[in-house]
């Protein structure tokens, strides 16, 4: 299956080709031919630009799909409703504590925290001021550790 720019770079090979045949036809007038070619580049834009809309939205899903494998919550098979409650609230409260690192130094030291009290949510919840903070080392820190706690 081809993906979007192999198609848009087809779209556009054809559309060339399409208009050298139109510019050698010696039948056509200038008005003709110019008429014809315009037809052909408003169609091709059209399609090109669906085609960047189709792979705009398509980074957006995958963007909010990692993030959400990232920095979301996982609940524990057969987890019940109040488990569940209970995460969230505990998440919020590590979010509302990471929100006050200032610096990545203090972001590793939090992390290695939560990773010595096996504490998933504050761990996230750091990752996720890391990444809103361009924080890569707490960042890659964090990615090494997801399975360790």
């Amino acid at each position: 299956m081809k993906n979007l720019t192999d198609k848009a770079a087809e779209l556009r090979s054809n559309a060339d080709s399409q208009i050298k045949q139109i510019q050698s036809d010696k039948d056509l007038t200038q008005t003709a031919k110019a008429n014809r070619i315009a037809e052909i580049r408003a169609k091709t834009n059209e399609k090109i630009t669906a085609y960047k809309s189709e792979h705009y939205q398509s980074k957006i899903e995958t963007r909010d799909s990692l993030h959400h494998r990232l920095f979301g919550l996982g609940f524990p098979f057969g987890a019940t409703e109040a488990d569940k409650q209970a995460a969230r609230l505990n998440y919020r409260d590590a979010l509302f504590r990471a929100d006050t690192i200032t610096d990545e130094a203090s972001a590793l030291r939090m992390l290695g925290r939560a990773q010595m009290t096996g504490d998933r949510e504050l761990a996230r919840a750091v990752a996720v001021g890391s990444y809103e903070q361009g924080w890569d080392r707490a960042l890659s820190d964090y990615a090494g550790q997801i399975e360790a706690i």
